[in-house]
């Protein structure tokens, strides 16, 4: 099950990457996002975070719809793991 937001609001994406149930840590990790209707687009990612070893990235959703991410780990370490969020419509317009 997804998580439903507004438009306006910080959504924070994450990533654990683990081997045979072990934390790991690629050498690089890439963001992409992809909105309703657009082409996917990098975010910037932080971590690994110390206490939980997640890597972060955030977007501000702009449009209404379903929107999917990706992160990519690369160097020692290859894994991806995907997500997906949702953008309820405005109902009070600006």
């Amino acid at each position: 099950m997804s998580a439903t937001y507004d438009i306006g609001d910080v959504v924070t994406m994450q990533a654990i990457f683990t081997d045979a149930g072990e934390l790991v840590e690629p050498t690089t990790v890439t963001c992409y996002v992809k909105a309703p209707g657009r082409a996917r687009v990098e975010a910037d990612v932080t971590g690994p975070d110390v206490d939980t070893s997640a890597y972060t990235a955030e977007v501000e959703p702009d449009v209404n719809g379903t929107w999917h991410f990706r992160f990519e780990g690369t160097g020692d370490y290859e894994a991806a793991e995907e997500g997906v969020f949702s953008v309820r419509q405005q109902a009070v317009a600006p």
